[in-house]
């Protein structure tokens, strides 16, 4: 029998993916008709992951199993679920039946690598990474996450070349340039971290680490009036951030600007009170920085 107008706008309405909400309640007015399908269930699960409820998420997902238990696509889902509730193990498990029943699913060898990644398990990340790549060469995000395991693990050469083939990939891939720029200031290539910083600030022009990463470049370089520039435009995005506040402190400190530096100083501590960077470079202001304040910030 035909579904009727009303069923098949209810249904319709389940499997979108633009209006969670609207999923949601279609999806459950499908499941308490009399014949609940998996789809439904999926698909709700979808919705919910979407709001960020993975508990439901999870648990749509494991209803949706029992009538399918070898479906591939479910599987991968309910694991990246589970990854983003931290629980690492289950995940893992969900995302290697995945790849037992479809190996050529090249999502499934990229989220299980970060599992392991998580977990702190390199080579076998390398290794999905490796797998994932095997299927989907042109995976920008993989080689980004192979770069971000190089540079933590301190092979900045490698880090690098991951990071240029991504952007060999994809000239507009805007994490690519800010991850390549990151292990190019720490190898103290500044001019080349500076080029790779602006290229980012021209795909995302409103991201406040870009500016001040690239503020840090140019005091590392001496070139105070574009690290303060910087510093300034970063504040503008995020004025309660302590680690920006921080670098415009320096910032302000190596032109002289004395009194404003100690007062970034402050106002970052106030927010962080942890921030080591801030403390010190109260202590090197001496009398400036002193009173009842920085007393009050020394008992924190």
């Amino acid at each position: 029998m035909p579904l009727s107008a009303s069923a098949a706008g209810t249904a319709i309405d389940c499997l979108q993916d633009e209006d969670s909400r609207l999923a949601i309640s279609a999806c459950t007015a499908l499941i308490e008709a009399k014949a609940p399908t998996p789809t439904a269930f999926s698909a709700r699960g979808d919705a919910y992951r979407a709001t960020g409820d993975f508990t439901r998420a999870i648990a749509d997902y494991t209803k949706a199993l029992e009538f399918e238990p070898r479906d591939a696509e479910v599987l991968y889902k309910r694991g990246l679920a589970l990854t983003r509730q931290g629980l690492l193990g289950r995940a893992a498990d969900d995302l290697t039946k995945t790849i037992e029943i479809d190996r050529k699913l090249d999502g499934a060898y990229f989220a299980r690598g970060e599992v392991f990644r998580a977990q702190g398990n390199l080579s076998r990340a390398l290794s999905d990474y490796d797998a994932a790549l095997a299927v989907n060469p042109r995976a920008t995000w993989v080689h980004l996450a192979r770069g971000a395991v190089y540079r933590g693990s301190g092979d900045r050469l490698r880090a690098i070349a991951e990071f240029s083939t991504a952007i060999k990939i994809n000239p507009e891939s805007a994490d690519a340039y800010f991850e390549r720029a990151n292990v190019l200031r720490d190898m103290a290539l500044f001019n080349s971290a500076i080029t790779d910083y602006s290229r980012f600030i021209e795909l995302r022009p409103k991201d406040a680490d870009a500016y001040n990463n690239r503020a840090w470049a140019y005091y590392s370089m001496g070139d105070a009036a574009r690290a303060l520039d910087d510093a300034n435009k970063a504040l503008t995005i995020r004025p309660f951030d302590p680690d920006l506040l921080d670098t415009r402190g320096h910032v302000l400190e190596f032109i002289g600007r004395r009194d404003e530096a100690a007062a970034d100083y402050r106002s970052a501590l106030r927010l962080n009170p942890g921030l080591q960077g801030s403390r010190d470079g109260l202590k090197r202001l001496g009398d400036v920085a002193s009173g009842g304040q920085n007393a009050d910030l020394r008992r924190n």
